[in-house]
């Protein structure tokens, strides 16, 4: 699907940043009585690279048998996968949380009816944040899903489009400049 950007400047991304992460964490914020702030959820302060799509790099559709799936629709294979991947349940207890809010869109990425992966991307008026990308070790899924992340994007009709990754995640930071992200700035953000 064909994606047109816009440019935007380092105080606009910074600016649309904030909005997103302050969205995402009012889900949580939604039932103070049982939250204290982002850290009960789990979530941490971290340097965290802030990246910005700048041209939508040709995606190769996916071969093969992935399948990709509203997250709303499989939840119960969205938690067992999320549960086996980051035991305790805390991480899918926020994802949860997540899918309640409209502006959110998620995905689940399955091959062989298996969850690879999960990813989540986040309206903010005309931009969209990535927020969210787990794939599975070794499965080769976040490209994928990352192209169909942005396909949503570019059928919401967005002009811009932000990603983040951890400072020291050479994996995704490559997978993110390979499809056309360019960093940004760093800074410390919730994680």
């Amino acid at each position: 699907m064909n994606l047109t950007v816009l440019p935007i400047s380092t105080e606009q991304t910074e600016r649309l940043f904030t909005q997103a992460q302050e969205r995402w964490l009012a889900t949580l914020a939604d039932e103070a009585q049982e939250s204290t702030g982002p850290g009960d959820w789990g979530y941490f302060q971290a340097r965290r690279r802030i990246w910005v799509l700048r041209h939508r790099s040709p995606f190769a559709s996916p071969t093969g048998a992935w399948q990709f799936l509203p997250a709303r629709a499989a939840l119960r294979s969205q938690e067992e996968f999320l549960n086996e991947l980051h035991p305790g349940g805390l991480l899918a207890k926020r994802m949860l949380r997540h899918l309640d809010d409209p502006h959110v869109d998620a995905l689940l990425a399955r091959r062989d009816g298996q969850v690879q992966a999960i990813g989540c991307l986040l309206g903010i008026g005309q931009a969209a944040w990535v927020s969210t990308l787990i794939a599975r070790p070794g499965s080769n899924a976040a490209g994928p899903l990352l192209g169909q992340l942005l396909d949503i994007a570019a059928r919401g009709q967005v002009r811009h489009i932000l990603a983040d990754s951890a400072a020291s995640d050479d994996e995704w930071s490559a997978l993110l400049a390979r499809d056309g992200f360019v960093e940004v700035f760093c800074r410390q953000a919730w994680t």
